[in-house]
This record gives C-alpha cells, sequence and structure tokens, in this order.
C-alpha cells in the first residue's frame, strides 16, 4: 500500500508539472550558444603572405607592424585597391590586404658614374643602362629585392620611358613636379631629376670622401656643377665642412701623366687634374685632356695609343715610348710626296692627320705621327723641317730633350734602314753620332 501511494504521489507531481509548462509559468534553460564563425585574414608583401590572423566575425585583427628595411610604405590595400588601416574594419568574411610601398632610395651616394676617361658626359643623352645603374647605387640597404624588373640595354632614355621606370619608386604627381619634358633625357637632367626626387640639397655643408674624383670634364662655369657633383662625387653631408659652389675635388691618384683610353692627362702636386694649363709645351684643355689644338687628330691618336698599349699593356714612360716609335716605324707605308721649305713650322697637325687616316706618307707624315704619339703619351716633343745628308736633301725629324741634351728620333729612316735588311735604329740619337746621316736646318 505504502508504495501504491508513492506511485500516486510521482504521477500527480507530473501532471502538475506539466500543467505549468502548458501554462508558461516555468523557463526551461536553453542550448548553449554555438562558437562564432572564425575568419582568415591575410597580409601579403611583395606576392607572399607577411602575417596571417584568425579573427571572429564582428571582430578586428592585431595592427601589423609595415616598418620594413628598404621599402617606403604607403599602407595597405583592400581588396578594392582602397588604402585602409586594416586593425579598424570588422571582419565578416576571408580577407587579404596588400602592402602598398616602394622601394626605398634614400643612399646618400654618388649615382652617375664616370667612363673609362675619368669623364662625366653631361650632355650625352642617358642610356638604360646607367639608368638602371643609378637606381641600383642609390638604393636602401635591402630595397633591392623589391625592384621591379628594370632596362639592361643600349637604348637611349627619353621622358615618358623615364617616368614609366620611375613610377615604381614614386608616385605619379611627385614624378611630375620633377619631370617636365617627354624628349630625351641627358645625363644632366636626370641628375637634375634625381636629385629632386631623393631630396638632396645642393647647399648643404659636406665631408668629401677620401676617394673623391672631380669629373675631368667639368667646368666651373656650368650652371648645374652643383647637381652633377652631387650626383657623381661621393660626399657625405654635415654640419660643418664645405659646399659645392666652393670645392674643387682632389683626385686619388699619383701626381705626374695619366693615361686613360688613350688620352692624356696630368695630375698636380696636390693631386688635382691640371686644367686650362700647360706642362712643358702640352696643352691641357678646361676638361683636362691633354689637347694638340686639333680635336679631330687628339681622337686618331688616342685610337692609335689604345692599339699601342694593348699589345704593351705594362710599357710605361721610355719603355712606352720606344713602342710608339716601333709602332710608327712598322705601321705605315712610305710614299712619296711634296718637300716641306726647310725650317717651315706649323705642319705637324695637317701631316699626322693625313697619315694615321691613310697610313701612306714620306718623312714629314712619319716624323709628324711620331711627334703626335709621343706628345699624347706626355713627351715634350718637337718637329723639324731641313736637310740630311750631306748633300743636304731635304728631310724631317722628331726632337725631344733629356735632361737637357737632344735626341733626334727619325722612325722613317729607321724603316728605310730595315727595307734594305739592316738594323739602324734612328732612336735616341745624339746629333754628334749621326755621321752618315747629319740632320741640319736653316740656321746650320
Amino acid at each position: 500500500m505504502k508504495q501504491q501511494g508513492r506511485l500516486m504521489v510521482t504521477i500527480n507531481a507530473l501532471v502538475l508539472l506539466c500543467a505549468l509548462l502548458l501554462a508558461g509559468c516555468v523557463d526551461l534553460p536553453k542550448p548553449t550558444d554555438p562558437a562564432k564563425m572564425k575568419y582568415t585574414v591575410q597580409y601579403l608583401v611583395n606576392g607572399e603572405v607577411y602575417r596571417e590572423q584568425r579573427v571572429e566575425e564582428g571582430g578586428a585583427p592585431n595592427p601589423v607592424s609595415t616598418s620594413l628595411q628598404g621599402l617606403t610604405v604607403l599602407g595597405w590595400q583592400n581588396e578594392a585597391g582602397q588604402l585602409v588601416e586594416p586593425h579598424t574594419v570588422p571582419v565578416t568574411k576571408d580577407v587579404t590586404y596588400k602592402l602598398s610601398y616602394y622601394p626605398a632610395l634614400n643612399r646618400h651616394v654618388p649615382y652617375l658614374f664616370l667612363n673609362t676617361r675619368d669623364q662625366l658626359r653631361p650632355d650625352d643623352i642617358l642610356t638604360e643602362k646607367e639608368l638602371t645603374q643609378a637606381l641600383e647605387a642609390v638604393a636602401a640597404a635591402g630595397a633591392k629585392t623589391y625592384f621591379p624588373e628594370l632596362p639592361n640595354g643600349a637604348g637611349q632614355v627619353d621622358g615618358e620611358f623615364l617616368r614609366k621606370i620611375l613610377l615604381n619608386f614614386y608616385p605619379d604627381d611627385v614624378i611630375r613636379q620633377a619631370l617636365t619634358t617627354d624628349e630625351a633625357i641627358t645625363r644632366s637632367q636626370f641628375a637634375t631629376v634625381m636629385n629632386t626626387l631623393l631630396g638632396r640639397s645642393l647647399t648643404a655643408s659636406l665631408t668629401l670622401d677620401n676617394d673623391a674624383q672631380i669629373p675631368v670634364d667639368m667646368v666651373d662655369s656650368r650652371a648645374d656643377l652643383a647637381a652633377l657633383l652631387e650626383a657623381s662625387v661621393g660626399h657625405k653631408e654635415t654640419d660643418g665642412g664645405i659646399t659645392w659652389a666652393e670645392v674643387d675635388v682632389p683626385t686619388a691618384l699619383e701626381p705626374g701623366f695619366l693615361l686613360k683610353d688613350g688620352y692624356l692627362y696630368y695630375v698636380t702636386e696636390d693631386r688635382y687634374y691640371l686644367k686650362d694649363g700647360k706642362v712643358g709645351t702640352l696643352q691641357f684643355g678646361e676638361n683636362g685632356r691633354y689637347t694638340s689644338g686639333d680635336l679631330e687628330l687628339d681622337d686618331l691618336v688616342a685610337e692609335r695609343i689604345r692599339i699601342i698599349q694593348q699589345k704593351k699593356p705594362n710599357a710605361t714612360g721610355e719603355d712606352l715610348l720606344y713602342q710608339v716609335f716601333v709602332y710608327c716605324r712598322d705601321s705605315f707605308k712610305y710614299v712619296s710626296r711634296g718637300y716641306l721649305e726647310a725650317g717651315a713650322t706649323g705642319w705637324e697637325i695637317s701631316w699626322a692627320k693625313e697619315m694615321l687616316q691613310k697610313n701612306a706618307g714620306n718623312c714629314y707624315s712619319y716624323n709628324a705621327t711620331f711627334w703626335a704619339l709621343a706628345r699624347g703619351i706626355g713627351y715634350d716633343a718637337y718637329c723639324f723641317s731641313g736637310y740630311t745628308a750631306k748633300d743636304y736633301q731635304p728631310h724631317a725629324w722628331a726632337q725631344i730633350d733629356f735632361d737637357g741634351k737632344a735626341y733626334i728620333f727619325d722612325p722613317q729612316l729607321a724603316r728605310r734602314y730595315l727595307d734594305n735588311g739592316k738594323n739602324h735604329p734612328m732612336y735616341k740619337l745624339p746629333y754628334e753620332t749621326a755621321v752618315k746621316w747629319p740632320y741640319h736646318w736653316p740656321e746650320d
């Protein structure tokens, strides 16, 4: 009976609970909320994943540092190409942000380079290869990793092409303020454009690098001198020092004559290139290069000196002078021509030019050519139009003085001896030893 009574009580309780529930008087516990959806937020740098975060729906990602070596960072771009701050944008789906940047160009170093003659050639048109060399030179540490593919050909650069390349490094509106032409770009114009884009000062105080070397074709009167030096000469900005307007940059070269690519220069004792001055009778122009007074002859001479140096690359001083003599003796054909009046002067340039152009001539041609080449390597040579042999045959020869003593150089007569099976050098011959072929000029 007791068990039956307890059963009835339980049944009655259940009936009462059901009634209450139906009446809405009791709240049942709700099921637990499901976990919120998470999405992936990716940050790409140069096409590769730089950072990745998992963020709950409606939340925002943590800030991501954009201080990257070698980059000038503009910010993060969303999928629509807009610059945004990702940590302020609620996440509602998987999303990718791309870093907008430029490779950093901020090194205060030379970027316009000299050729093998130490010339800057400011008025030459910039080439594609020179443009690439310049951009690589001013790259900040780590920047080359982010460089685009750059041109490396010999083609000339115009304003349109330069703007296209520079768009990889600067915004278009910034470039257009510095670059205002679509025409061919000279190296000088490029220097002005790049100095502007790099924010380089032309009036700051400077300390020159120890090996700083001024281009030999720089002229103080150029209006763009400061811009060109800024682009080509190693230096550092300091709180004190000197300014470009006051500087003439010494070389790191030893004093004396210097042959570069067949052209002659002279480095003074204080290690500056001699400009617009003389060493003996050798004239050096305002670009620092020796000149005969005829630029066409200067180029012809440099071409032959390069050939001689290629055959004897280690020859210097009198060894090189002998190689010049041998070259003049062996490299030309003798042809009969008219004679000059004894004592004539000023004929050397025209006769040397013709010989170097035609590779043939007579005694005047041979010796004028030796005269030109000897002077082109730093020897104060002279030419004489006079007579030789006891019967006073018209003839020409060259002379160079050593320690105050005059010596004869006669490559044409040396050639004649060789053609006759003999070897009389006729090189550095004292006048008193020239017995068989005495040399005379009108004063004799």
